[in-house]
Protein backbone atom coordinates (compact mmCIF):
# COMPACT_ATOMS: atom_id res chain seq x y z
CA UNK A 1 0.00 0.00 0.00
CA UNK A 2 1.37 3.40 -1.01
CA UNK A 3 0.50 6.71 0.63
CA UNK A 4 1.27 9.75 -1.55
CA UNK A 5 1.23 13.24 -0.15
CA UNK A 6 2.83 16.42 1.14
CA UNK A 7 5.03 15.88 4.16
CA UNK A 8 6.12 18.20 6.98
CA UNK A 9 7.71 17.52 10.36
CA UNK A 10 6.09 18.92 13.53
CA UNK A 11 7.40 19.28 17.07
CA UNK A 12 5.81 17.04 19.72
CA UNK A 13 7.28 19.01 22.65
CA UNK A 14 4.45 19.81 25.11
CA UNK A 15 1.99 18.22 22.64
CA UNK A 16 2.52 21.11 20.19
CA UNK A 17 1.79 18.80 17.26
CA UNK A 18 -1.97 18.77 17.84
CA UNK A 19 -2.50 22.46 17.15
CA UNK A 20 0.10 22.57 14.37
CA UNK A 21 -1.28 19.52 12.55
CA UNK A 22 -4.79 20.93 13.00
CA UNK A 23 -3.69 24.07 11.17
CA UNK A 24 -2.05 21.87 8.51
CA UNK A 25 -5.39 20.14 7.99
CA UNK A 26 -7.23 23.46 7.83
CA UNK A 27 -4.84 24.74 5.15
CA UNK A 28 -5.41 21.74 2.85
CA UNK A 29 -9.14 21.58 3.66
CA UNK A 30 -9.56 25.15 2.44
CA UNK A 31 -8.07 24.14 -0.93
CA UNK A 32 -9.33 20.60 -1.49
CA UNK A 33 -12.21 20.13 0.94
CA UNK A 34 -11.99 18.19 4.20
CA UNK A 35 -13.73 15.14 2.71
CA UNK A 36 -11.09 14.87 -0.03
CA UNK A 37 -7.95 14.59 2.11
CA UNK A 38 -6.45 12.16 4.61
CA UNK A 39 -3.48 12.40 6.97
CA UNK A 40 -0.66 10.00 7.80
CA UNK A 41 1.38 10.31 10.98
CA UNK A 42 4.60 8.30 11.23
CA UNK A 43 8.36 8.46 11.76
CA UNK A 44 8.24 9.63 15.38
CA UNK A 45 11.45 10.85 16.98
CA UNK A 46 12.21 12.05 20.49
CA UNK A 47 10.70 15.48 19.80
CA UNK A 48 8.83 15.42 16.49
CA UNK A 49 6.51 13.55 14.15
CA UNK A 50 6.33 13.47 10.36
CA UNK A 51 2.85 14.14 9.02
CA UNK A 52 1.68 13.69 5.43
CA UNK A 53 -1.51 14.99 3.82
CA UNK A 54 -2.77 12.86 0.94
CA UNK A 55 -5.66 13.16 -1.49
CA UNK A 56 -8.59 10.74 -1.48
CA UNK A 57 -9.88 11.90 -4.87
CA UNK A 58 -7.23 10.78 -7.39
CA UNK A 59 -8.48 13.34 -9.91
CA UNK A 60 -7.07 16.10 -7.73
CA UNK A 61 -3.39 17.05 -7.59
CA UNK A 62 -1.10 19.11 -5.38
CA UNK A 63 0.44 22.46 -6.31
CA UNK A 64 3.68 22.08 -4.33
CA UNK A 65 4.96 25.57 -5.07
CA UNK A 66 1.77 27.10 -3.65
CA UNK A 67 1.95 24.86 -0.59
CA UNK A 68 5.58 25.84 0.04
CA UNK A 69 4.55 29.48 0.28
CA UNK A 70 2.88 28.50 3.55
CA UNK A 71 5.11 25.54 4.47
CA UNK A 72 8.60 26.13 3.00
CA UNK A 73 9.90 22.76 4.21
CA UNK A 74 7.04 20.75 2.70
CA UNK A 75 8.05 17.99 0.29
CA UNK A 76 6.21 15.43 -1.81
CA UNK A 77 6.61 11.85 -0.57
CA UNK A 78 5.57 8.30 -1.38
CA UNK A 79 5.47 6.06 1.70
CA UNK A 80 5.18 2.30 1.49
CA UNK A 81 2.81 0.98 4.18
CA UNK A 82 2.09 -2.54 5.47
CA UNK A 83 -0.84 -4.33 3.84
CA UNK A 84 -2.03 -5.97 7.05
CA UNK A 85 -2.23 -5.50 10.85
CA UNK A 86 -4.33 -2.32 10.73
CA UNK A 87 -6.98 -1.57 13.37
CA UNK A 88 -9.83 0.84 12.68
CA UNK A 89 -11.33 3.31 15.16
CA UNK A 90 -14.44 5.32 14.27
CA UNK A 91 -16.25 8.03 16.19
CA UNK A 92 -17.31 11.63 16.44
CA UNK A 93 -14.65 14.22 15.71
CA UNK A 94 -15.58 15.98 18.96
CA UNK A 95 -14.40 12.84 20.79
CA UNK A 96 -11.04 12.72 19.01
CA UNK A 97 -9.00 13.38 22.17
CA UNK A 98 -10.70 10.50 24.00
CA UNK A 99 -10.20 8.23 20.98
CA UNK A 100 -6.47 8.92 20.98
CA UNK A 101 -6.25 8.36 24.73
CA UNK A 102 -7.57 4.86 24.10
CA UNK A 103 -5.29 4.34 21.09
CA UNK A 104 -2.16 5.44 22.96
CA UNK A 105 -3.07 3.30 25.96
CA UNK A 106 -2.88 0.19 23.76
CA UNK A 107 0.77 0.56 22.75
CA UNK A 108 3.30 2.03 20.34
CA UNK A 109 2.10 3.41 17.01
CA UNK A 110 4.05 2.92 13.82
CA UNK A 111 1.53 4.52 11.44
CA UNK A 112 -1.76 6.35 11.88
CA UNK A 113 -4.06 7.39 9.04
CA UNK A 114 -6.82 9.92 9.76
CA UNK A 115 -9.82 10.98 7.69
CA UNK A 116 -12.73 13.26 8.57
CA UNK A 117 -16.15 14.00 7.10
CA UNK A 118 -18.31 17.08 6.98
CA UNK A 119 -20.83 15.27 9.17
CA UNK A 120 -18.50 15.44 12.18
CA UNK A 121 -17.24 11.86 12.07
CA UNK A 122 -13.71 10.52 11.82
CA UNK A 123 -11.89 7.28 11.05
CA UNK A 124 -8.44 6.43 12.36
CA UNK A 125 -6.45 3.48 11.03
CA UNK A 126 -3.65 2.32 13.32
CA UNK A 127 -0.69 0.04 12.58
CA UNK A 128 1.53 -0.95 15.50
CA UNK A 129 5.06 -2.24 15.53
CA UNK A 130 6.13 -5.18 17.67
CA UNK A 131 5.80 -3.83 21.21
CA UNK A 132 6.78 -6.81 23.30
CA UNK A 133 6.02 -6.30 26.94
CA UNK A 134 6.32 -4.52 30.24
CA UNK A 135 8.18 -6.67 32.73
CA UNK A 136 10.04 -6.50 36.02
CA UNK A 137 13.61 -5.23 35.78
CA UNK A 138 16.63 -7.27 36.82
CA UNK A 139 20.19 -6.31 37.69
CA UNK A 140 21.17 -7.56 34.23
CA UNK A 141 19.14 -4.68 32.74
CA UNK A 142 21.32 -2.10 34.47
CA UNK A 143 23.45 -1.20 31.43
CA UNK A 144 20.44 -0.66 29.15
CA UNK A 145 18.70 1.45 31.77
CA UNK A 146 21.85 3.42 32.53
CA UNK A 147 22.24 4.20 28.82
CA UNK A 148 18.79 5.84 28.95
CA UNK A 149 19.37 7.61 32.25
CA UNK A 150 22.83 8.96 31.39
CA UNK A 151 21.35 11.14 28.64
CA UNK A 152 19.16 12.86 31.21
CA UNK A 153 22.08 13.33 33.62
CA UNK A 154 24.45 14.77 31.01
CA UNK A 155 22.04 16.83 28.91
CA UNK A 156 19.02 17.84 30.99
CA UNK A 157 17.91 19.27 34.31
CA UNK A 158 15.14 16.67 34.52
CA UNK A 159 17.36 14.95 37.07
CA UNK A 160 19.44 17.05 39.45
CA UNK A 161 22.12 14.36 39.54
CA UNK A 162 25.43 15.77 38.23
CA UNK A 163 27.42 12.60 37.56
CA UNK A 164 26.32 9.43 35.80
CA UNK A 165 26.33 6.56 38.33
CA UNK A 166 28.64 3.62 37.78
CA UNK A 167 27.12 0.45 36.39
CA UNK A 168 27.62 -1.28 39.73
CA UNK A 169 25.94 1.54 41.63
CA UNK A 170 22.98 1.61 39.24
CA UNK A 171 22.53 -2.17 39.44
CA UNK A 172 22.51 -1.91 43.22
CA UNK A 173 19.80 0.76 43.05
CA UNK A 174 17.61 -1.67 41.08
CA UNK A 175 18.17 -4.45 43.61
CA UNK A 176 17.43 -2.24 46.60
CA UNK A 177 14.20 -0.94 45.04
CA UNK A 178 12.95 -4.44 44.20
CA UNK A 179 13.21 -5.49 47.84
CA UNK A 180 10.03 -3.50 48.50
CA UNK A 181 8.70 -1.82 45.35
CA UNK A 182 8.16 -2.51 41.62
CA UNK A 183 10.83 -1.59 39.09
CA UNK A 184 9.50 -2.06 35.53
CA UNK A 185 10.95 -1.90 32.02
CA UNK A 186 9.25 -1.57 28.63
CA UNK A 187 10.71 -3.53 25.71
CA UNK A 188 10.28 -2.94 22.00
CA UNK A 189 11.60 -5.60 19.64
CA UNK A 190 13.65 -6.92 22.53
CA UNK A 191 15.24 -3.54 23.31
CA UNK A 192 14.51 -1.67 26.54
CA UNK A 193 13.00 1.71 25.67
CA UNK A 194 11.92 3.00 29.07
CA UNK A 195 11.56 2.22 32.74
CA UNK A 196 9.55 3.26 35.78
CA UNK A 197 9.77 2.46 39.46
CA UNK A 198 8.55 3.44 42.91
CA UNK A 199 10.62 4.19 45.97
CA UNK A 200 10.09 5.26 49.55
CA UNK A 201 8.62 8.74 49.96
CA UNK A 202 10.07 8.91 53.48
CA UNK A 203 11.61 6.09 55.50
CA UNK A 204 9.61 6.50 58.72
CA UNK A 205 6.82 3.97 59.28
CA UNK A 206 4.01 6.53 59.14
CA UNK A 207 4.86 7.14 55.47
CA UNK A 208 4.57 3.46 54.46
CA UNK A 209 1.47 4.10 52.33
CA UNK A 210 3.20 6.80 50.26
CA UNK A 211 5.77 6.34 47.48
CA UNK A 212 7.71 8.48 45.03
CA UNK A 213 7.25 7.47 41.39
CA UNK A 214 9.88 7.91 38.67
CA UNK A 215 9.94 7.31 34.92
CA UNK A 216 12.55 7.70 32.16
CA UNK A 217 12.05 7.01 28.46
CA UNK A 218 14.39 6.58 25.54
CA UNK A 219 13.86 9.91 23.81
CA UNK A 220 13.09 8.22 20.49
CA UNK A 221 10.02 6.62 22.06
CA UNK A 222 8.48 9.56 23.85
CA UNK A 223 4.91 10.69 23.06
CA UNK A 224 3.94 7.19 21.88
CA UNK A 225 1.91 6.07 24.87
CA UNK A 226 4.57 3.79 26.36
CA UNK A 227 5.11 6.03 29.38
CA UNK A 228 1.41 5.82 30.20
CA UNK A 229 1.51 2.03 29.88
CA UNK A 230 4.45 1.88 32.28
CA UNK A 231 2.80 4.15 34.83
CA UNK A 232 -0.55 2.33 34.53
CA UNK A 233 1.14 -1.00 35.27
CA UNK A 234 3.18 0.56 38.10
CA UNK A 235 0.01 2.00 39.63
CA UNK A 236 -1.78 -1.35 39.34
CA UNK A 237 0.99 -3.13 41.26
CA UNK A 238 1.25 -0.42 43.91
CA UNK A 239 -2.50 -0.61 44.53
CA UNK A 240 -2.15 -4.36 45.14
CA UNK A 241 0.56 -3.58 47.69
CA UNK A 242 -1.83 -1.29 49.52
CA UNK A 243 -0.06 1.95 48.56
CA UNK A 244 -2.40 4.97 48.70
CA UNK A 245 -0.38 8.05 47.74
CA UNK A 246 1.77 8.46 44.63
CA UNK A 247 4.16 11.41 44.74
CA UNK A 248 6.24 12.79 41.88
CA UNK A 249 9.17 15.15 42.43
CA UNK A 250 9.64 17.15 39.23
CA UNK A 251 12.22 19.76 38.20
CA UNK A 252 10.46 22.88 36.95
CA UNK A 253 11.47 25.89 34.87
CA UNK A 254 9.26 28.98 34.87
CA UNK A 255 10.64 29.67 31.40
CA UNK A 256 11.56 26.58 29.41
CA UNK A 257 15.13 26.28 28.18
CA UNK A 258 17.31 23.76 26.35
CA UNK A 259 17.72 21.71 29.53
CA UNK A 260 14.18 21.59 30.89
CA UNK A 261 10.61 21.85 29.58
CA UNK A 262 7.23 21.48 31.27
CA UNK A 263 6.70 18.12 29.54
CA UNK A 264 6.93 16.06 32.72
CA UNK A 265 4.36 18.21 34.48
CA UNK A 266 1.95 17.82 31.55
CA UNK A 267 2.53 14.06 31.47
CA UNK A 268 1.67 13.68 35.16
CA UNK A 269 -1.34 16.00 34.90
CA UNK A 270 -2.80 13.80 32.15
CA UNK A 271 -2.45 10.79 34.44
CA UNK A 272 -4.35 12.43 37.28
CA UNK A 273 -1.54 13.92 39.39
CA UNK A 274 -2.25 17.27 41.10
CA UNK A 275 0.19 20.01 42.08
CA UNK A 276 0.66 20.19 45.86
CA UNK A 277 3.84 22.18 46.41
CA UNK A 278 6.66 24.17 44.86
CA UNK A 279 10.18 24.92 46.09
CA UNK A 280 11.73 27.94 44.41
CA UNK A 281 15.29 27.91 43.07
CA UNK A 282 16.06 24.72 44.95
CA UNK A 283 18.17 22.96 42.29
CA UNK A 284 21.32 24.30 40.63
CA UNK A 285 22.56 22.72 37.40
CA UNK A 286 24.20 24.02 34.21
CA UNK A 287 24.84 27.34 36.02
CA UNK A 288 21.10 27.91 36.38
CA UNK A 289 18.61 27.71 39.22
CA UNK A 290 15.52 25.55 38.84
CA UNK A 291 12.41 25.09 40.93
CA UNK A 292 11.18 21.73 42.16
CA UNK A 293 7.50 20.82 42.43
CA UNK A 294 5.64 17.96 44.06
CA UNK A 295 2.59 16.36 42.45
CA UNK A 296 0.42 13.67 44.02
CA UNK A 297 -2.25 11.14 43.12
CA UNK A 298 -4.38 9.10 45.51
CA UNK A 299 -5.12 5.52 44.40
CA UNK A 300 -6.79 4.12 47.49
CA UNK A 301 -9.01 4.85 50.46
CA UNK A 302 -7.52 6.31 53.64
CA UNK A 303 -9.02 4.45 56.62
CA UNK A 304 -8.85 4.78 60.40
CA UNK A 305 -7.47 1.25 60.70
CA UNK A 306 -5.27 1.05 57.62
CA UNK A 307 -4.13 -2.36 56.38
CA UNK A 308 -0.32 -2.68 56.37
CA UNK A 309 1.30 -2.60 52.95
CA UNK A 310 2.69 -5.71 51.28
CA UNK A 311 6.19 -6.03 49.87
CA UNK A 312 6.46 -6.24 46.08
CA UNK A 313 8.22 -9.60 46.29
CA UNK A 314 5.22 -10.99 48.20
CA UNK A 315 2.61 -10.10 45.57
CA UNK A 316 4.52 -10.61 42.30
CA UNK A 317 3.01 -13.27 40.09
Amino acid sequence: MIFNGISCRFSTVNSMQYEAIGEYWDFFSAIYGRDNIKGLGYNWSSDSIEYVIGLIDEKLSFDLSKIQEKYPNAIYKKIGLPEHEWKCYRGKTEHLVQMYEQIYSEGILTYEIESFTGEGTCEILICRDNFNEIRVATKQDAKALLDIYSTYVDNTAITFEYTVPTLEEFAERISVTLQKYPYLVAEHNGVIIGYAYANAFKTRAAYDWSVETTIYMNKDYQSMGVGKLLYDRLEEILAKQGILNLNACIAYAEIEDEYLTKGSVSFHEKLGYKLVGRFHKSGYKFNRWYDMIWMEKHIGSHEENQTPIKLFKDIID
